[in-house]
């Protein structure tokens, strides 16, 4: 971690030294060599960021999941698997249909396939040139404030969902799964493992998140596909 503050606030009184020994402005060019001579020095005492990402593979039906909303991320973890293996052919799961469109369906007709329910989360946005977007947190997504965006022109590109009183999460447009949250049902199932042994948590708590995440997408699979 090198901040770019740091290094303009170097180069800051670097130039202001030049230019008061020698009488006159620094150039655009000349300033910016002085950058790059500024960095090469500072590099050494940079800080490493260190972070972990989580992922597990279904081998059984065929897909990985990654814990991270940003498909940048996901991607360069794919990419260091790759690596390992020599290949790895998977794409990012898209929907056959307009999920958007289909989203914006459930809302309008008050109709959401079971075993899903709606939660109080859903954002919305207009397809003109000016693209406005209403977020609501906390509100019935099907309450007459709701139709009338849709109503206006508005199209429902996040949504709040509950997935069998056991997990919560937002779906976007592109079919990521957000936010998500597993509900006092699901996290009973490991109360009887000591926090005190942190291996045997983890290992525990995986394993139901990941049983229940399978279930999660698959059942969310055939309802947007």
């Amino acid at each position: 971690m090198l901040p770019s503050s740091v290094i303009k606030e170097a180069l800051d009184e670097k130039v202001q030294l030049i230019e008061a020994e020698r009488g006159q402005k620094v150039g655009k060019k000349e300033k910016q060599t002085i950058k790059e001579e500024i960095t090469q020095q500072l590099l050494p005492k940079a800080f490493s960021r260190n972070s972990r990402l989580y992922a597990y593979i279904n081998v059984t039906d065929q897909f990985i999941v990654v814990n991270s909303s940003s498909a940048n991320k996901a991607e360069n973890l794919l990419s260091f698997m790759r690596q390992c293996l020599g290949t790895l052919p998977v794409l990012p799961f898209k929907p056959e249909g307009d999920l958007m469109a289909t989203m914006t369906l459930w809302v309008q007709k008050d109709q959401l396939p079971a075993p899903f329910e709606f939660a109080q989360d859903i954002e919305l946005k207009a397809l003109d040139e000016e693209a406005a977007v209403a977020k609501l947190k906390n509100h019935n997504v099907t309450e007459e404030e709701v139709q009338l965006h849709i109503s206006n022109g508005k199209f429902v590109t996040k949504l709040g969902l509950v997935w069998s009183e056991k997990s919560k999460f937002v779906l976007n447009e592109e079919a990521v799964i957000k936010q998500i949250k597993f509900l006092d049902i699901v996290k009973e199932q490991t109360e009887d493992v000591p926090n005190e042994d942190k291996l045997a948590k983890f290992d525990a708590d995986y394993a139901i998140m990941t049983g229940e995440l399978n279930q999660l997408i698959l059942e969310l699979e055939k309802v947007i596909v």
